[in-house]
C-alpha cells in the first residue's frame, strides 16, 4: 500500500504541483513603492520611497546593505511612516538609488527591485544663537553672534527684566531657556520692558552656515541693571515672520563684574573681579536673594572677597537661597543663579577629594589584606582645617564588612600629636571581600576612611632569584641557569626540592634588523613544546644549578 501511494503522488500533473506552491504565497503581504518624496529640515535632507501599505520599523542598519546610492555619499536609513528614507543627504544633488526586493520590512516583502532618482533641494531656513547666555563687556563693542542657514532677513527684538522680577523667572525656568512669543509678551506686559524691534538683513551663501554679529550696543543707549533677552525670528521673502510663536532667544547681561563662588562647610565665598582687566573689583554690593524674593543678607566685597554664612544658604522652602545680585559702580550689575549645578572639573583630572569639614583624618595600616581571625592594626592622624594636630578630639570609629553591615563601633580620643590607634579583631567566620573603617567626629559625614580586604590566602614566605643572563641556547652547547632560594627574612632555603618545567615556543622576532621577516619551513607549523619536568635540590646556601 505504501509503495502504491508513493507512485500515485509521483504521477500527479506538473502544473498541479506548481499551483500548490504558488498558492502558498500571500499577495496581501507584498508592498510596492508608489512615489519618492523629499523631507527637509534645517540641518538634514532625506529622500523617502513611499510604500503602498503602512509600515513602521526601527532597524535601519539592517536595511542599509540592500540599498545602493549613486553618488556614493554617506547616508543612513530610517524605516518610518514615510516609508524607506535615506537620511543625511547633501542639498542640490541628483541621487539615484536602487532598493533590492529582499530588503527586510518585517511582515512585508517588496514586490520587485526598484531603481529611483530624485534631486534634493535646499535646507529649510534656520537660526540659532551660539550660546545660551552671555556676559557682554561694559566697555567696547557690544554684539551677539547668531548663526543662520538660508535666511535672508531676521526680525530682532530686545527685552529687559529688572532686578525685582528676576527671581520669579529663575524660579520658573532659569535664565537661559528659550521662550515662546507669548512669554516674551508676558515679560513686556508684567515683568520687564520691551525696548525695541528691528529688521536685520543677512548676506548668505545658499546651504552654508552664516554667522552674523547683531550690533546690540548700537541700539542700547541706556544700560540699566537687569537681564536682557534678545529674540530673533526668520522673515520670509514676503516680509512675514516665520513661526511667529517660536523664537530663538539669547539671555545676556552687560557688566564689568566677574563673579565666582566657592562653597565650604562654613558658608559661601564670593570673589569679585573686573572682566575688563581681571583685577580685584572692590566695594561691590552683594545681595543674597531667596526663592520668595527676600533679601537674606547684604555684604560688600573687600579685597575682592565677600562671605555669606552657611546658615543663610540652607533656609527652608521659600527662604532657600536662590541667587546673588551684584551691584557695582555706574549701575553695573551681575547675577549668579545658585540653583544651577557647580562646575564639574572631574573630567579635567583636578577634581580633588571631598571636603571632610572641620577635621580631616588619615587612616593607615601595615598592610591591605588580612585573613579571617587576624587582627587589623589601625593608626589615625587627625588634623584641623589648617593642617595642625588636634588634641582631645572625640572620635567614633565604625567597622563595616563587605555587605556594608556595621560590625563594631569604638570611641577614641586623639593625643596632643593628633594620633590614636586601635586593634580591630576580625572574626573567624567573617565574610570575605572589601571591608571599610570609617571615622566620624560629631557628624554623619566621615572625616576619613580606610578599605582593606578580608580573604582566605596563604602569604608567600619564600622567594627565588634567577641569576642567569642567558639570551640564547645553541645546539650541542651546555648552558646552565643558576637560582637562589631564600626565606623572606633572608635565610637560605637549603635542601629544598626544586621542580623545573620547560616550555619551548617560537620567537616572534628573533633576529635584530630582520623584524619584518619570518624564517623557517612555511609548510610546517611549530607548536609550543612542553618538556618533561625535572627535579633538583638546593645546597646549603639555597643555590641550585639547572642545566
Amino acid at each position: 500500500m505504501k509503495k502504491s501511494l508513493f507512485v500515485h503522488w509521483k504521477m500527479l500533473p506538473l502544473w498541479l504541483v506548481f499551483l500548490s506552491v504558488i498558492t502558498l504565497a500571500d499577495p496581501a503581504k507584498e508592498v510596492s513603492i508608489t512615489k519618492v518624496t523629499e523631507d527637509t529640515s534645517e540641518t538634514s535632507l532625506s529622500l523617502c520611497a513611499n510604500l503602498s501599505k503602512f509600515y513602521y520599523g526601527s532597524d535601519g542598519n539592517a536595511a542599509k546593505p540592500y540599498i545602493k546610492l549613486t553618488p556614493n555619499d554617506y547616508f543612513n536609513v530610517k524605516l518610518s511612516y514615510s516609508g524607506i528614507c535615506l537620511t543625511g543627504l547633501k542639498p542640490r544633488t541628483h541621487y539615484q538609488f536602487t532598493i533590492n526586493k529582499n530588503i527586510p520590512l518585517g511582515e512585508f516583502k517588496l514586490d520587485r527591485d526598484y531603481t529611483l532618482s530624485e534631486t534634493t533641494t535646499d535646507y529649510d531656513p534656520s537660526l540659532s544663537f551660539k550660546d545660551s547666555g552671555y556676559i557682554l563687556p561694559a566697555q567696547g563693542e557690544i554684539s551677539i553672534p547668531i548663526e543662520t542657514i538660508n535666511a535672508h532677513e531676521l526680525s530682532v527684538s530686545l527685552y529687559r527684566i529688572n532686578t525685582k522680577n528676576l527671581i520669579s523667572k529663575i524660579n520658573d525656568y532659569g535664565l537661559v531657556r528659550d521662550l515662546y512669543s507669548y512669554k516674551l509678551n508676558e515679560i513686556a506686559d508684567t515683568d520687564g520692558y520691551f525696548l525695541w524691534k528691528k529688521r536685520l538683513k543677512i548676506r548668505f551663501t545658499v546651504n552654508k552656515p552664516k554667522i552674523t554679529a547683531i550690533p546690540v550696543g548700537d541700539f542700547l543707549k541706556e544700560k540699566k541693571p537687569g537681564v536682557y533677552i534678545l529674540a530673533a525670528q526668520i522673515v520670509n521673502e514676503e516680509g512675514e515672520v516665520v513661526n511667529f510663536y517660536d523664537a530663538a532667544t539669547q539671555w545676556f547681561m552687560v557688566s564689568d563684574i566677574g563673579l565666582y563662588t566657592l562653597r565650604s562647610d562654613d558658608g559661601l565665598y564670593v570673589y569679585t573681579r573686573r572682566l575688563s582687566t581681571a583685577k580685584i573689583y572692590d566695594d561691590v554690593k552683594l545681595e543674597l536673594i531667596s526663592k520668595n524674593n527676600e533679601t537674606l543678607d547684604t555684604v560688600t566685597s573687600k579685597n575682592g572677597v565677600a562671605f555669606f554664612p552657611d546658615k543663610l544658604l540652607n533656609g527652608k522652602r521659600g527662604l532657600k537661597a536662590k541667587a546673588i545680585y551684584a551691584y557695582g559702580k555706574n549701575d553695573d550689575f551681575s547675577i549668579i543663579d545658585l540653583s544651577k549645578p557647580a562646575h564639574d572639573l572631574s573630567d579635567r583630572g583636578v577634581q580633588g577629594r571631598n571636603n571632610p569639614g572641620k577635621y580631616d583624618a588619615f587612616l593607615y595600616s601595615d598592610r591591605g589584606i588580612f585573613r579571617p581571625g587576624e587582627t587589623v592594626p589601625l593608626h589615625i592622624l587627625v588634623r584641623n582645617k589648617l593642617g595642625e594636630a588636634e588634641d582631645g578630639v572625640k572620635l567614633s570609629l565604625k567597622l563595616f564588612d563587605s555587605r556594608q553591615v556595621e560590625i563594631s563601633s569604638k570611641m577614641l580620643t586623639s593625643d596632643p600629636l593628633g594620633h590614636t590607634d586601635i586593634m580591630l579583631p576580625i572574626s573567624e567566620s567573617a565574610s570575605t571581600g572589601k571591608w571599610y573603617a570609617k571615622l566620624y567626629a560629631g557628624s554623619d559625614k566621615p572625616i576619613g576612611s580606610l578599605s582593606f580586604l578580608i580573604e582566605d590566602f596563604v602569604p608567600p614566605k619564600i622567594k627565588v632569584d634567577i641569576n642567569s643572563r642567558i639570551t640564547e641556547l645553541k645546539p650541542k652547547e651546555k648552558t646552565f641557569i643558576e637560582a637562589t632560594a631564600s626565606y623572606l627574612n633572608g635565610l637560605p632555603l637549603d635542601h629544598a626540592n626544586v621542580e623545573v618545567n620547560t616550555i619551548i615556543y617560537r620567537a616572534k622576532k628573533p633576529f635584530k634588523g630582520y623584524e619584518a621577516y619570518h624564517f623557517g619551513d612555511m609548510t610546517q607549523r611549530f607548536g609550543n613544546m612542553f618538556l618533561a619536568s625535572t627535579n633538583y635540590e638546593t645546597d646549603e646556601q639555597g643555590k641550585v644549578t639547572i642545566p
